[in-house]
């Protein structure tokens, strides 16, 4: 994900000049029907589909691997299955087309930090399981 938000970019900035910016203790990962501005606004999870845990204790799965380097980039990336399940028919789901991933703070509301366009929609369909499979998820810092 290279999308970073105003929001987090401020936290990032704020460490440099001197700041105590309080960690992340947990993220949580969204399906979005509705990828943000450049600012991180207006972005929209899918409907029926809760965030996703993903700890940042380095040892519950799923987790945030530490931090490595990828060509010139450096990164971290998903360790474990990060995965969703859509309702039955009889539950009433609807389709959604999935247009990309958001990593936020919080489960609900919180603050969405980073951000990327899936290269590939995804169209749900009833009783599917979505799953990125450790390393599908990455985290990129120039």
């Amino acid at each position: 994900m290279t999308g970073k938000t105003h929001y987090w970019s401020q936290k990032c900035l704020s460490l440099i000049g001197g700041a105590s910016v309080t960690g992340v203790t947990a993220t949580w990962v969204a399906l979005l029907t509705a990828n943000p501005t450049g600012d991180g606004e207006a972005a929209t999870d899918c409907p029926g589909l809760d965030r996703t845990l993903v700890n940042t204790d380095g040892s519950t799965a799923p987790y945030w691997s530490a931090v490595k380097s990828e060509g010139d980039k450096k990164l971290i990336d998903n360790v474990g299955t990060v995965s969703w399940i859509t309702e039955t028919v009889l539950g009433g789901w609807t389709e959604e087309i999935i247009v990309g991933i958001g990593i936020y703070d919080a489960a609900t509301v919180g603050n969405l930090l980073y951000w990327e366009a899936l290269d590939t929609n995804i169209i749900t369909a009833p009783d599917e399981e979505i799953a990125f499979g450790t390393g599908a998820l990455k985290v990129r810092e120039d």
